[in-house]
């Protein structure tokens, strides 16, 4: 559980960093760490941690069935759980069922069972479970739930990794708490608690640190702080390139990018990092970042006079829109309506106006998330020249800032109630908010600012060039290098020449021995190849009398099955019949392999498919069950040898009888599943379940009753596998084995040696 929280930082955005060739080569790690478990509860804790991987998988759109693998996993470790009480494994199996509520978008079951693992580990937890307990919780419904309430939960989540002395802990939980704090409003203090969280996982030398600088050049945006903005923004882009990162986090910097250099007025740049971020995003499961920098793009697009490409990206935000969640419907809403306003289509802007008004009421009216609409609404309504209610929708917004003290959004504010009354020309007035606007952009960006943001800017080109011309000198030296060693070769090929004249005086006599070995290879090759026939045919003729074994083996079968059919007819004792009539199931389960042997031009192993499916119609068959009882096979294709298959075929023999005879008394209807599938490259499960009345009591080793459950036990002990019984709406039978552990050992050997 421990690796998986170090991803954990990052989950309140949705996505993890680290690409896919890391995943899952994580999830090879996890698997052969199951097949080490000596002990149920390290089974149960390694089955959690598969799933969680899956969880991981699941945000990339080439995986669309890893949701289902956890599902699976998650399946797998309720059940043995259930058998062991183990109360940890119980708050991990919460942890992982939370995760896959929250990718369904189910946020309310999802913080509910974080909670439940929170419970259970404030009890039996170390600290640091603790904090990972409550980091689960926190990510749990962080995108529905109010900010301040996540930030109490990273709180407690940082309060626990401090007291355990995990610093890579403590900083991805200061960074959740300081994200947080921005989403709520208070920048200032994000900012702050961003630069501390910049200084521990430095001390710690960590490297992927993109995300903080990303979060510290929006937070700097956002007040109008350009040049620091900028200065952030530019470290991130460094980190990533260093770290040739493709991940989630690095998207999400060039989308900052490009929002600072729209700040800036360089649409060029703007479109530049947009344009990476829309590339980079693409690779993940994620519709509301990509809907969020489409509709960007139609923005920059439009001002940049490409109107056909952006009209191609407001085509993508519409066809989407019904399908979105409504996180995602925000941001198409607002792009939509930004983009119908730059090409002067306002009955088309207009059918999302009630979807702003929705929006609104869903924000408490001092949420400083407000402001996004109350400009939107603003700015529609003056392009549209509805001027009064222009007015009303930027009063509310100003006095939101206000309080808010947002000095970037208060200055486009002044500039709004300019132009509106320039239009009823209020001169005097709208001279005041001229002024103050200016006021605003003076103490925002100030020549100095311009100055210094230009500085970065020359800064990172020229480092950029620095190492181009690295790379070119590199290069130039490789040539000068190549150059030399074709000289070398020039020399070489006068010398070699020299030689060839000596030496093809000695070549003739070496092709007179040469023709004379050829003779006696060719001598020598008669042997072998008549050596080789001879081998040949007696492995046909070995392969031919294996069939026959079988062939006869499967007819001896038969002729014992008619004998015990004979002596039944002979026979009162309707116990004693029932007995020969299972016996002939057995021999008919162990003559089917053999049939199918002799039949098959592999002597050597069986394909199960076949031959259960093969085994399920001879039951149908024999106990005549009609439509009464229902058989589902899902069985993939494994090859297993005559020692293995045999059991297993027994297994299945007693199993599906024990079912049929007493799963469904009274002529009840019901239904017999049996699967058979593949858990590693070496190991599979067989499961038979019928939906009948169970059993009273779940049986185990100790109380193996019946011949049929004894029998059952030393099959899976033949097989040197791990059976478990559940009772629970019918009996379901598990067995865990390895598949042809012998031959693998015996392949092993033959490589060491």
């Amino acid at each position: 559980m421990k690796t998986l929280i170090c991803l954990l930082f990052m989950f309140f955005a949705a996505l993890p960093v680290m690409g896919q060739s890391g995943i899952s080569a994580d999830l090879k790690q996890k698997h052969a760490t199951l097949l080490q478990a000596t002990t149920d509860t390290a089974r149960v804790s390694a089955y959690v941690d598969i799933g969680h991987r899956h969880i991981l998988e699941s945000y990339d759109k080439r995986n669309t069935k890893a949701l289902d693998s956890a599902i699976y996993y998650m399946g797998l470790a309720e059940k043995l759980n259930s058998n062991i009480n183990f109360k940890k494994g119980q708050a991990y199996i919460y942890t992982l069922s939370s995760r896959i509520y929250k990718v369904k978008g189910q946020f309310d079951k999802a913080e509910e069972q974080a909670q439940k693992a929170v419970d259970i580990i404030t009890q039996t937890g170390t600290k640091t479970e603790q904090a990972d307990a409550y980091t689960f919780l926190a990510a749990s419904a962080v995108e529905v739930r109010k900010p301040a309430q996540s930030i109490v939960y990273f709180e407690m989540a940082r309060k626990y990794y401090k007291e355990s002395g995990n610093k890579f802990g403590e900083a991805s939980a200061l960074l959740n708490v300081a994200y947080m704090r921005s989403a709520d409003g208070k920048l200032e203090q994000s900012i702050t608690e961003l630069e501390e969280c910049l200084a521990l996982f430095k001390s710690i030398d960590y490297k992927q640190i993109q995300r903080v600088y990303s979060l510290l050049a929006i937070a700097n945006n956002r007040l109008g702080k350009y040049d620091k903005a900028l200065e952030y923004g530019l470290q991130g882009v460094r980190v990533v390139d260093e770290l040739n990162d493709k991940g989630m986090a690095t998207a999400e910097l060039y989308k900052f990018m490009g929002v600072i250099y729209s700040n800036l007025g360089e649409l060029d740049k703007t479109y530049t990092y947009f344009s990476k971020a829309l590339a980079l995003g693409k690779n993940f499961n994620y519709e509301e970042f990509v809907s969020d920098v489409e509709g960007s793009l139609v923005t920059v697009l439009i001002q940049l006079k490409r109107y056909k490409e952006a009209q191609g990206y407001l085509k993508s935000l519409e066809t989407k829109y019904k399908n979105l969640r409504p996180g995602v419907k925000e941001q198409v809403v607002v792009n939509s309506i930004n983009a119908y306003m730059n090409i002067k289509n306002f009955t088309a802007a207009a059918k999302y106006l009630p979807d702003v008004y929705e929006i609104l009421e869903t924000f408490p009216k001092t949420d400083y998330r407000r402001s996004r609409y109350y400009s939107l609404l603003s700015d529609y309504h003056f392009r549209s020249g509805n001027y009064d209610e222009s007015r009303k929708w930027i009063t509310a917004d100003q006095k939101l800032n206000e309080k808010i003290k947002n000095p970037g959004r208060l200055q486009e504010i002044h500039h709004m109630l300019f132009r509106l009354d320039s239009v009823k020309s209020d001169y005097e007035s709208s001279i005041a908010h001229l002024k103050t606007q200016q006021a605003y952009k003076d103490s925002l960006f100030s020549l100095e600012k311009s100055a210094a943001i230009n500085k970065l800017q020359i800064e990172y080109d020229t480092e950029k060039k620095n190492k181009e011309l690295l790379i070119k000198d590199k290069s130039n030296r490789l040539l000068k290098k190549q150059a030399e060693l074709q000289q070398s070769r020039l020399s070489q090929a006068t010398l070699v020449r020299n030689v060839s004249l000596a030496g093809i005086v000695l070549l003739f006599v070496i092709i007179g021995f040469i023709y004379r070995r050829y003779l006696l290879n060719q001598r020598i090759r008669r042997e072998i190849n008549l050596k080789n026939s001879t081998l040949q045919s007696l492995l046909n003729e070995k392969e031919w009398l294996l069939k026959e074994i079988h062939h006869r083996v499967k007819n001896n079968l038969q002729i014992v099955m008619s004998l015990l059919n004979t002596q039944s007819h002979f026979l009162s004792d309707a116990a004693a019949k029932a007995a020969i009539k299972n016996s002939q199931h057995r021999i008919h389960s162990m003559s089917l392999i053999h049939k199918k042997l002799y039949q098959s031009d592999n002597v050597v192993s069986i394909n199960m498919q076949v031959y259960i499916n093969e085994l399920i119609e001879y039951f149908k068959q024999s106990f005549d069950t009609g439509q009464r009882i229902r058989f589902e096979a899902d069985i993939e294709p494994i090859e297993l040898k005559t020692s293995q298959a045999v059991p297993l075929g027994l297994i299945l023999n007693e199993a599906i009888i024990n079912a049929i005879k007493h799963a469904f008394p009274a002529d009840r209807e019901g239904l017999i599943s049996i699967t058979l599938k593949n858990t590693s490259l070496n190991n599979a499960v067989l499961t038979i379940k019928d939906n009948g009345v169970g059993m009273d009591s779940n049986p185990d080793d100790k109380t193996l009753s019946s011949l049929g459950l004894k029998l059952i036990n030393g099959f899976s002990g033949e097989l040197d596998g791990h059976l478990a019984f559940v009772n629970n709406s019918g009996l379901t039978i598990c067995l865990e084995f390895g598949i042809n552990k012998t031959l693998v050992k015996e392949n092993l050997a033959k490589e060491s040696a």
